[in-house]
């Protein structure tokens, strides 16, 4: 009888050890994995950027800020962008080094699948120069969001856009995609309202060339 116990707690010690170096390969194998592709996906990433701001501004110079974002908290500017972050801000100027306004790179975690991310071009005039998806997941109206109700932020001067058109510059919600409106409007106005809350700090709007 003892020696069946014995086997037994062998046998469970043998199992226990093989399952503790499958759980350790497995768990080595898939950090590798993450390692070998953590370059290419943000070697995508930067790309998918910087092509962006290339659409934002044509002919801009483009630096981004660090530390620009760091403790933003734009709840505090408005309880409507709370699901909203400020991921990256980023200063285009010409060749002269003259500032040509700023990019701003914003994720919600509203709409029907968030979070989504976009990014948005804001000149020293306040004129939206527009708006570039970088992930988008929506699966409702997507061609109209992504199109017509867009477009209506794109060129318009204003420091807020609204639905009503009482409180900025009104814009219409895609029927039937409500959610989705409202979260890239909530989010183009926090990052307006994230560089004018900013700007100082960001370093203003000309650069005294010496």
């Amino acid at each position: 009888m003892q020696s069946k116990a014995v086997k037994k707690k062998s046998t469970l010690l043998k199992d226990a050890i093989a399952l503790f170096l499958i759980t350790l390969i497995s768990g080595l194998a898939l950090s590798s994995v993450n390692e070998i592709t953590k370059a290419p996906i943000e070697q995508q990433r930067k790309e998918k950027a910087e092509k962006a701001y290339s659409v934002l501004f044509a002919d801009g110079q483009f630096e981004e800020l660090d530390g620009a974002v760091d403790d933003a908290r734009l709840d505090e500017i408005d309880d409507a962008f709370s699901k909203v972050s400020i991921d990256k801000v980023v200063r285009a100027s010409d060749s002269s080094g003259n500032i040509l306004g700023y990019i701003v790179e914003i994720t919600t975690k509203e709409g029907y699948k968030p979070p989504m991310t976009l990014t948005i071009g804001y000149t020293t005039d306040q004129r939206l120069t527009g708006i570039v998806y970088i992930k988008f997941s929506e699966n409702k109206n997507v061609g109209e969001i992504q199109g017509t109700f867009t477009e209506q932020f794109i060129g318009a001067t204003a420091d807020r856009f609204s639905f009503e058109g009482n409180d900025g510059v009104r814009v219409d919600a895609v029927s039937g995609s409500t959610m989705s409106s409202k979260a890239i409007l909530h989010a183009v106005n926090a990052g307006i309202a994230f560089i004018n809350e900013n700007m100082q700090s960001l370093g203003g709007w000309e650069v005294e060339n010496e």
